[in-house]
């Protein structure tokens, strides 16, 4: 019997249909899009930061990507293959999935240990914490836990609920998002 996050999270077992996984990478889609206008408003207001630094945060990690192939961020086909295609795609596989195959392992040594009588999410929740906070820390600086960090737990919530592809694909729907519509809403801003 499920009892507590265990059942909120279904760790391990996916919804298998097209309209559950979907229905999992709106709401992380969602809540990634109110979480990043509540750290906007609070950067703008309790760190008196303006917009376009506020965006610079947002974006660090294409920032890198045009380090690596000078000109990238002018051609629209190479910034959408390295932001919406190849960054989620190397990302997810080496900050969630890679560590919850690691996590599913300490689970299952750690069950056969206990006569299975632990809590299937105890190995997955220092995972995911963990995972999250070196995601964030490599988009930039302390701050970008608070954003990519944050950003980092809810891919991890779509990859426990509907597995690796939903989550590259609420990846690349967030990254597509900051190329191609932050740009937009922040000149309307301004």
């Amino acid at each position: 019997m499920k009892i507590g996050l265990d059942s909120f999270l279904e760790y391990g077992k996916h919804e298998h249909s097209l309209l559950g996984n979907l229905k999992n990478v709106f709401t992380a889609f969602v809540i990634t899009l109110i979480w990043t206008m509540v750290v906007m408003v609070f950067l703008n207001v309790v760190a008196k930061m303006d917009i376009n630094g506020v965006r610079s945060l947002l974006t660090a990690q294409m920032d890198v990507y045009a380090k690596i192939s000078p000109g990238m961020m002018t051609n629209a086909y190479k910034a959408f293959f390295f932001t919406c295609i190849f960054a989620p795609l190397w990302e997810e596989a080496v900050f969630r999935f890679g560590p919850f195959g690691v996590a599913r392992a300490l689970e299952f040594t750690a069950t056969q240990k206990t006569s299975g009588y632990l809590p299937r999410t105890i190995c997955l929740f220092p995972v995911l914490i963990g995972s999250s906070i070196v995601f964030g820390l490599l988009h930039g600086s302390v701050i970008n836990i608070m954003i990519q960090g944050v950003f980092g737990m809810f891919f991890a919530w779509v990859m426990i609920k509907s597995g690796y592809w939903s989550a590259v694909l609420t990846h690349s729907l967030w990254n597509f998002m900051l190329m191609f519509g932050m740009p937009i809403v922040l000149r309307g801003i301004n």
